[in-house]
């Protein structure tokens, strides 16, 4: 299995923001998967979620709910950017991952060694 972090499927437990008891129990695949990546990293995901207080409503619709892409390069330094697949997810990921390796280690979340491991083992597929 490759594992990016070194985690474990088997022993992850998901944020407490993803507790089956929560107060709200509604969900936003687009949040819920930046709660579980910093969550994963050892980062609070509380402190992305001061965005949800800008969510408006236009009339008949809420506006869109998500991280601004900015204030997740400035609070964490994750450089977002959002792009279109037209190949497999996979040949994108090896892709994506090479470049980010060979140009800037990923110092912030201290997975470097193990990136280029696991980049390693995808390539060899």
């Amino acid at each position: 299995m490759v594992s990016l972090l070194g985690l474990d499927p088997a022993s992850y437990a998901a944020s407490e923001l993803h507790n089956p008891d929560r107060t709200f129990p509604e969900t936003n695949c687009y949040v819920d998967l930046w709660i579980e990546l910093l969550h994963a990293h050892r980062i609070d995901p509380a402190s992305a979620m001061a965005f949800a207080c800008t969510v408006d409503f236009e009339g008949d619709q809420w506006t869109f709910f998500k991280p601004p892409p900015d204030e997740l390069t400035r609070l964490y330094g994750i450089d977002v950017h959002e792009m279109q697949l037209y190949r497999p997810l996979v040949d994108h990921a090896i892709e994506q991952l090479r470049a980010v390796i060979a140009t800037k280690p990923l110092a912030p979340f201290g997975a470097y060694a193990q990136a280029q491991r696991d980049l390693a083992r995808l390539m060899r597929r």
